[in-house]
């Protein structure tokens, strides 16, 4: 898969294992306000432990679930990806985070959107999901902008640092 110009100076590519340590450097610089969202930033302690994710990504790339890296002004500034791809009903859910740096410019928005046309397109989806903490306000905006429509609420769907959320 190509990359794809999401604006100037930003694009999304698949993660390389040339990446680890940017990457690994980008989850650390922003691991209190991941933590906060994200259940997998506590076992991400190395540059290796990156590896191993970007490792596990490629291997996952045979079933739909795509990982790509948000570069800005050539840097890596977060990850967008289809997660839990089920090929046999077409659907596939969406995540993504991005750098404290590069919040307010509009990217996970123009990346989900890039992908959602990959999903629907190219791998032939019905559905595509995206899940989001209701305190999550800036997450939660995402689909609101694209159009997505709200399903409801999963009560204490994720096991997040010792405590269910929703």
């Amino acid at each position: 898969m190509n990359s794809i110009q999401i604006k100037k100076n930003s694009f999304l590519r698949l993660l390389e294992t040339t990446d680890a340590q940017e990457l690994f450097e980008a989850v650390h610089r922003n691991r209190e306000r991941l933590r906060a969202w994200m259940p997998w930033v506590d076992g991400t302690q190395s540059a290796q432990d990156t590896l191993s994710f970007i490792q596990e990504t490629i291997k996952g790339q045979a079933t739909g679930d795509y990982q790509f890296a948000i570069i800005h002004d050539a840097c890596i500034v977060g990850v967008i990806g289809f997660v839990r791809t089920d090929a046999a009903n077409r659907s596939a859910m969406i995540g993504y985070w991005n750098d404290a740096q590069a919040e307010g410019q509009g990217l996970i928005t123009l990346a989900t959107q890039s992908i959602l046309k990959i999903g629907f397109n190219e791998m032939g989806l019905n559905r595509i999901v995206i899940r989001a903490q209701p305190s999550n306000t800036k997450s939660c905006a995402v689909p609101k902008r694209l159009g997505f429509t709200s399903e409801g609420l999963e009560k204490q769907a994720e096991l997040l640092n010792g405590e269910f959320v929703d």
